[in-house]
């Protein structure tokens, strides 16, 4: 089935192959985006588990103000840099907070 741009419009996935769209991506590794984007801003995503529960806060804060329930997230965001989410991921321990998502401030760019 040939990809449109009608499905981005109406936010339907995709999956494109046999292209060389992300082939500089393919580089990229921890070390990689160190090295080449250390001092960039990026916002990650902290755990108490491996397992990643994604939440909406505007939904969350709705919810909690309608329903007056107590709602505690699942993750906790926190702003540094790809150097100090670099160097965290390096020398995690047993027991600490797991950093569970990445996204690139500068331009959007989410990993």
């Amino acid at each position: 089935m040939p990809f449109h741009l009608t499905d981005l419009n109406f936010q339907n996935p995709v999956i494109i192959t046999q292209s060389d769209a992300v082939a500089s991506a393919r580089k990229w590794s921890l070390d990689y985006l160190q090295e080449n984007m250390g001092e960039s801003p990026c916002t990650v995503f902290q755990s108490k588990s491996h397992k990643f529960k994604f939440y909406d806060d505007k939904k969350a804060d709705l919810f909690q103000s309608t329903y007056k329930m107590e709602f505690t997230p699942p993750t906790r965001r926190i702003d540094i840099t790809v150097a100090d989410f670099h160097s965290r991921l390096k020398n995690w321990r047993e027991g600490e907070d797991r950093l569970v998502s990445l996204r690139l401030r500068k331009n959007g760019l989410k990993i």
